[in-house]
């Protein structure tokens, strides 16, 4: 049995011992209209760039709704500093799901931590259609006098404000826009926007950094992600023979980006491309936003770095094989455009053709 298998038997021993001590609670929404909460914990774990990005228009609807109060955001290790420079909070909290592992000691002096520090309003931003034990448990251990939170299963446990999943997250509506029904139903305006991240002087300096070291300093820069989950991945023979137009026909430079699950991808893009490129490293977080932020377009399938090229204000193409573009694409724009298309039937000259209009607009 592995570990993920024993972490999850373990959550579900949990549940069922929680749901015989914690007694279940659900505040009236009126009661609310008169709350006025110093301290706020927006609370999001899991370690998936794009998940947090898309959090970003929660966050500044957040502080735009709560104007005097601290706003404080619990992250995951392993990409919260994607948050940091965030205008719209104050302190951003690190639960470090691996030292908590190995030190379970550190895991209860955390929960107390969270305990001490007094939040009055937390929102567990945790996803809208699966319950999160971990979010749950951080909300519970606030002990913060009101608990907002989608209704899902469990939720009753440790949520006492729990918001109808059904009429509040059509599954039309935009990821990043879901959350914002939190704040509605709690009478607030909130104001819809695309994501951001917020890039400093020394991100920008690495990134200028890394363009100098590969002698990339004139002309167009377009970043080709070959990365991508289960139903969304293109053959690489594709992005091969795309890489090969745009270095040809827009004489642009060309930067491969990958994880590190496709460096055998990557080995294989090389004996199949006639281009030049270069292999963009995995780098560090911010680094990684900010050589985003450097290019002209950036191209992908559905991915976390799609979602943040477009935080930073980078044109994108966003492939799209499942027929999900509504909630994850971006489209508001012609800085950028989705391809939906079925994977066999997508040929690398219709991302050509697009790249040429995103990169005319405006």
């Amino acid at each position: 049995m592995n570990l993920k298998c024993i972490e999850k038997k373990g959550k579900k021993a949990i549940i069922l011992l929680l749901r015989l001590l914690l007694k279940k609670d659900q505040i009236p929404l009126d009661k609310f209209k008169t709350a006025n909460p110093k301290k706020i914990l927006i609370i999001r774990v899991d370690d998936r760039i794009g998940n947090l990005v898309m959090l970003t228009p929660f966050i500044k609807s957040a502080r735009k709704a709560f104007p005097e109060s601290k706003i404080y955001f619990l992250s995951g290790a392993k990409f919260q500093k994607l948050l940091s420079n965030n205008p719209y909070l104050d302190s951003i909290i690190v639960a470090d799901k691996r030292k908590f592992i190995l030190n379970p000691v550190s895991f209860i002096c955390f929960l107390i931590k969270l305990k001490r520090m007094n939040f009055d309003l937390v929102f567990d931003v945790s996803h809208a259609h699966s319950f999160s034990f971990q979010s749950g448990l951080y909300s519970y251990c606030t002990r913060a006098h009101y608990r907002v939170g989608f209704n899902r299963e469990n939720a009753e446990l440790f949520l006492n404000l729990r918001i109808p999943l059904g009429k509040s997250a059509p599954e039309k509506q935009h990821e990043s826009m879901i959350y914002l029904n939190l704040l509605e139903h709690l009478g607030k305006k909130v104001e819809q926007s695309l994501p951001s991240i917020y890039l400093d002087d020394e991100d920008k300096k690495a990134a200028i950094a890394y363009f100098q070291q590969e002698k990339i300093e004139s002309g167009e820069k377009i970043g080709i992600h070959i990365g991508g989950r289960r139903g969304k991945i293109w053959g690489i023979e594709y992005y091969a023979k795309l890489a090969d137009l745009l270095s040809t026909e827009l004489n642009a430079a060309i930067l491969i980006f990958s994880g590190k699950n496709e460096l055998n991808k990557m080995q294989e893009l090389r004996t199949l491309t006639k281009a030049e490129h270069h292999h963009v490293p995995v780098l560090p977080i911010r680094t990684f936003a900010a050589v985003l932020h450097g290019l002209d377009l950036f191209i992908s399938v559905d991915t976390g770095p799609m979602h943040l090229a477009v935080a930073v204000d980078t044109p994108t193409i966003e492939i799209f094989f499942v027929n999900d573009y509504e909630r994850y694409g971006y489209s508001e724009t012609g800085k950028h455009k989705i391809i939906y298309s079925r994977r066999n039937e997508l040929e690398p000259e219709t991302i050509l053709e697009a790249s040429r209009e995103v990169l005319n607009y405006g």
